[in-house]
């Protein structure tokens, strides 16, 4: 159920037109963005322990305004 729902949410990130091009210029390989993003729902979630990065770094490098942040939520 998580990777059913991290696809169908990123699917509709992709197609956003303010999200969009934030993830189009960063990741070249969808599927292992998928799979990174569900061990890291599955360890929010679940506490699986599945998920050992640091996701905050990760996105302070982004060029992301608090409309971003907005539309993603």
């Amino acid at each position: 159920m998580i990777s059913t729902l991290v696809r169908t949410f990123y699917s509709r990130v992709r197609a956003d037109e303010l999200l969009g091009p934030v993830f189009a210029e960063r990741i070249a390989d969808w599927e292992a963005h998928f799979r990174l993003l569900t061990d890291f729902w599955h360890g929010v979630t679940l506490l699986s322990g599945r998920y050992h990065g640091q996701p905050m770094r990760a996105h302070l490098r982004l060029p992301i305004e608090g409309r971003h942040f907005d539309r993603w939520l």
